[in-house]
């Protein structure tokens, strides 16, 4: 056989492997001038130029989780030019957090493409604090937490349990109905709209959310090198996420362009009217918007929209997976569901304090999905220092959530589904380990996080106070996730047969 040598000496070559020579002594030399005298934390084996990035793969979360086992709490890395620090441990993360200096975003290429600086979570001016508590007082203000947004919630997890009623026990995937469900709580209280099962429209918009974190995850390594957007694959990847996202933003827009013309600024009835209020205001004082502009609304609108509509839907389908999967867990929860709630009328959100067992299995569910396994990145807005480390100016700092969450040291049988981990030794009370961080802490916390709860109890509950669920081949089903801006569920089918 004949062996085929590539003639690599060619003077393009040559040309390549000097320049790449002289970046790593140049980027060699400006890190050890830099930090002089200063320690980073270890560090796992890098590439010149490259770093960590060759080992990452598919799911960086498990490569990040590999080296936390060697290198310990914290430990520094560099993904091509950026140098990252990773926090594995829940209290050193709750101690960055809490730190303002910890509380910058990294200015990520596909964030500044797709938000062109509106917005909320990936903003790193002063308005994204404003913006931030804006939503906060807004959602407090229309009732989450209480009677409004339990109502709209738990009619739209009604009329979910009357789509599954009305497959009389048919195996189904259960994605087009939790998105549509939980679609349709977060468009109530952002837009005071609600999205039809039944209406192709609504599946066609919920496929362009949904492409936006499909394709939205391989394009992460434009952060790192954004050279890379002219590659045609990563590039046809991409423009289907601005696609999805300009097809989102128009929908918006055509929202706050029809409030406009009746608007009534003595009725707050969603985040739209409570944002027209503020912009209203602001045109009185100074002629025109500053901060609440229509552009921020729309930035922001949609953030909130797409990352409680995707971290709640994609929860809700691991929930029933696992609890299709159990059917000792289950039990549990229906017997608790029976004696708290009966079957004469809908779960409300006061009965989570009485049903412990219900409460831990949905905990535990989020324990194990991890479905935001490193969360978003914070960034270093000055030099400072963590556990005794140096952390440099402008160094992106992961929590790594899912090690937090599947470290063995702190979680017996860390892979298994046991909601009693959660529960004291009688099984009466709910019990949150201090390894548990199921949201994000800090400056940068989700405003949406109360709505988050409501929505996955209420519509948890409802289902299994309605239906026995099995999944299809439980013991072969496959668990592993679905990488994208979160971790989702492959697909699997679902058998729901009515109790009673």
């Amino acid at each position: 056989m004949a062996v085929i040598v590539p003639d690599v000496w060619n003077p393009t070559l040559i040309y390549f492997l000097v320049v790449f020579a002289l970046y790593a002594v140049w980027t060699k030399w400006t890190a050890s001038s830099s930090s002089k005298n200063r320690k980073l934390p270890p560090s796992p084996f890098q590439f010149p130029l490259l770093g960590s990035l060759p080992f990452l793969g598919s799911l960086p979360h498990e490569a990040f989780s590999r080296w936390a086992k060697k290198l310990g709490k914290i430990y520094s890395c560099r993904l091509g030019g950026k140098t990252v620090i990773v926090l594995n441990d829940a209290d050193m993360i709750r101690e960055a957090l809490a730190q303002p200096v910890l509380s910058g975003r990294p200015h990520m290429y596909t964030a500044e493409v797709t938000a062109k600086g509106h917005g909320i979570s990936f903003a790193s001016d002063d308005t994204w604090s404003i913006h931030r508590r804006f939503a906060f007082k807004t959602f407090r203000a229309l009732g989450v937490g209480q009677g409004k947004i339990e109502e709209l919630i738990q009619e739209e997890a009604e009329k979910m349990a009357g789509s599954i009623a009305s497959l009389n026990g048919e195996k189904f995937c259960n994605n087009n109905i939790i998105r549509t469900s939980v679609g349709s709580v977060i468009a109530g209280v952002l837009f005071g709209e609600r999205f039809d099962f039944d209406d192709p429209s609504t599946h066609a918009f919920f496929d362009k959310m949904n492409a936006v974190f499909r394709f939205f995850g391989p394009c992460g390594v434009l952060n790192i090198f954004p050279v890379l957007r002219f590659i045609p694959a990563i590039a046809a990847n991409f423009k289907k996420v601005i696609e999805a996202l300009e097809g989102a933003a128009k929908f918006i827009d055509s929202i706050i362009k029809d409030r406009d013309d009746c608007l009534d600024t003595r009725t707050v009835s969603d985040y739209t009217d409570a944002f027209l209020n503020a912009r209203n205001k602001e045109k009185e004082l100074y002629g025109k918007p500053k901060l609440f502009t229509d552009q921020q609304y729309v930035g922001a609108a949609r953030e909130l929209f797409l990352t409680g509509y995707d971290t709640t839907t994609s929860t809700l389908r691991w929930a029933f997976l696992h609890i299709g999967k159990n059917a000792e867990a289950q039990a549990k929860i229906q017997q608790e569901v029976d004696e708290v709630v009966g079957s004469g009328r809908l779960p409300n959100y006061a009965d989570a304090k009485a049903m412990p067992f219900t409460s831990a299995a949905i905990y535990e569910t989020q324990r194990l999905a991890s479905i935001a396994p490193l969360s978003i990145p914070h960034r270093a807005i000055q030099d400072t220092e963590l556990s005794g480390y140096f952390i440099p100016k402008d160094a992106w700092v992961f929590t790594n959530m899912w090690y937090v969450h599947h470290d063995e040291s702190k979680w017996q049988d860390a892979d298994a589904f046991r909601p009693e981990r959660f529960l004291s030794a009688d099984g009466k009370e709910l019990v949150l380990p201090n390894d548990f961080i199921p949201y994000s802490i800090g400056k940068r916390s989700c405003p949406g996080e109360t709505l988050a709860k409501m929505a996955l109890f209420l519509i948890f509950t409802t289902i299994l106070q309605r239906f026995k669920l099995t999944v299809e081949n439980p013991e072969g089903v496959d668990m592993s996730p679905v990488n994208g801006i979160t971790l989702d569920t492959k697909e699997y089918l679902l058998t729901a047969v009515p109790r009673n």
